[in-house]
């Protein structure tokens, strides 16, 4: 894929990468709706399976037969964190060894999606082919759903965040993360990728294209959120079959979920643009630290780390200032 922009939305390839371990009954149910979305057909799918749960296996034979499973193992001394991450990068990875893959989507075995989710992933992501600042799109909200605002359910922001939970990037994205994200950190992947998408925009549903089944507490860090998990239902928009294959547009209107995540549908350009420069030092920090780390005898400066926890953090808070009007009520996690 280039940075122009196809004529057509289908003529974007895509794949998607399914990361499970052992919950059988949620992936059962992830399948299950996976299946029924709108373009399923068109994907490529990829499964990460961490060995270690032969009901997890059983379904897998059942439910995707023939598709290909990259199969993980670790010791137990191996932390849950550097598990996942791993997962993720190898299923990651492999997809774009196929040089006809031009971007991927990311599921997790407890992401239950709408069945236009995969249709969403891939207008927004040829939409915005093109733009520079474009970095990776989501599925979540927390936006309850209303039905006398027109086109709400089709509309979508862009925000100055991360990304997770249903999630999708193309090439370009994964060509700039290499640089800082290698799979074998013990850190969080959503942590590790964040700074650079950041130096761009990511972009959102208004009504949530995702529920995390994990939020009952299976999840490896999300624990038990009932508050969360209750918005997220009541704003996903479910198997709407008036959704088909209908195109999305971005609105200015309020996008509650985190504290840092910074709504530029509503702000002037030049602030996005800010933004952008003010994590583009971010992220060269972080590449210069992660540098020294990885090939200078695995010990980094001092001095480099402390300049990039500085810059980190001074950018989130000049963030929650500059975005302070629409950001007084929500909370500071998920």
């Amino acid at each position: 894929m280039t940075l122009e922009k196809p004529k057509s939305p289908f003529d974007l390839n895509g794949t998607i990468v399914l990361i499970c371990f052992n919950r059988p009954d949620h992936l059962k149910l992830t399948i299950g709706q996976l299946k029924k979305a709108q373009d399923f057909k068109l994907f490529q799918t990829i499964v990460v399976q961490q060995l270690g749960n032969t009901e997890v296996s059983s379904e897998l034979e059942k439910s995707l037969p023939g598709v290909k499973a990259i199969q993980t193992s670790y010791g137990q001394d191996v932390p849950v964190r550097l598990r996942i991450n791993s997962n993720v990068y190898q299923g990651v990875s492999k997809a774009f060894e196929d040089p006809k893959c031009d971007f991927v989507v990311i599921l997790e075995d407890d992401i239950f999606i709408a069945s236009d989710f995969l249709w969403f992933v891939r207008f927004v992501i040829w939409k915005m082919s093109g733009d520079r600042n474009f970095r990776a799109v989501n599925g979540f909200s927390r936006m309850p759903r209303d039905p006398f605002r027109k086109n709400f359910t089709q509309g979508y922001i862009r925000l100055n965040f991360g990304a997770g939970w249903g999630w999708g990037f193309h090439r370009e994205t994964f060509m700039k993360l290499k640089s800082v994200w290698f799979g074998d950190e013990n850190d969080h992947w959503d942590g590790l990728i964040e700074d650079f998408l950041r130096t761009g925009f990511v972009v959102n549903p208004l009504t949530s294209r995702v529920i995390n089944l994990g939020l009952e507490g299976s999840g490896s860090h999300s624990g038990v959120n009932s508050k969360l998990d209750s918005d997220m239902i009541n704003s996903f928009e479910g198997n709407s079959v008036e959704a088909f294959y209908r195109p999305f547009h971005e609105k200015n209107t309020p996008f509650v979920w985190r504290k840092d995540c910074f709504n530029l549908s509503s702000r002037p350009k030049y602030i996005a643009y800010f933004q952008f420069i003010i994590w583009k030092i971010v992220f060269k920090a972080k590449y210069i630290n992660v540098k020294a780390s990885r090939y200078r005898g695995g010990v980094s400066n001092r001095l480099l780390k402390a300049f990039y926890s500085i810059i980190s953090r001074f950018a989130r808070k000049l963030g929650e200032i500059l975005f302070r009007n629409n950001q007084s009520d929500f909370p500071s996690k998920v």
